[in-house]
């Protein structure tokens, strides 16, 4: 060995041949500090090498990324003489991915094809009445654009409304 080669090997320090990687997880650390670190694509993740640098790309598609909305309170679209019938998801009538809509009444869940007996006091009684409701037509790419929906008969003030949506991304 060359007096060049010995003062090169006294610059690297010790174990620097080491390597380790820790990762956080919901069930603690997880060490890796020796043999081979084995990554592996999943269903959601593709990992991708570039310039230097790993990268973990989203595999999900961007067609079913969604928020979700739950217990709403509608809006009627006519606030200053409401009919009761016609509604806004929200105040600014939030688009919502179509068939996602699911509308509660007094906490009966409606469907959109069926009728279904939502009990409604008339002041001595809890009276079934037959309630269903619909989307808006103004469907663009899966989604319900207008953010409104009907119901099949008009509600009054002692029925509790809400509404759960999907949002797409």
């Amino acid at each position: 060995m060359t007096n060049m080669e010995r003062a090169k090997l006294s610059l690297i320090a010790d174990e620097a041949t080491k390597f380790g990687v820790r990762f956080t997880t919901i069930s603690g650390i997880i060490a890796f500090n020796q043999g081979y670190l084995d990554v592996q694509p999943s269903d959601t993740i593709t990992w991708r090498y570039a310039g230097g640098s790993i990268y973990a790309d989203n595999a999900f598609p961007s067609s079913v990324r969604h928020v979700h909305y739950y217990g709403v309170n509608p809006v009627p679209v006519n606030l200053i003489s409401p009919d009761y019938i016609n509604y806004k998801t929200t105040s600014v009538a939030t688009p919502y991915k179509s068939g996602s809509l699911r509308v509660y009444l007094n906490g009966i869940r409606l469907s959109p094809n069926a009728t279904v007996n939502v009990p409604i006091y008339n002041g001595s009684s809890y009276v079934p009445t037959p309630y269903t409701f619909s989307e808006d037509t103004e469907v663009s790419g899966g989604v319900v654009t207008s953010g409104l929906f009907s119901l099949s008969g008009a509600i009054n003030a002692n029925i509790t409304i809400f509404v759960d949506f999907d949002v797409l991304y």
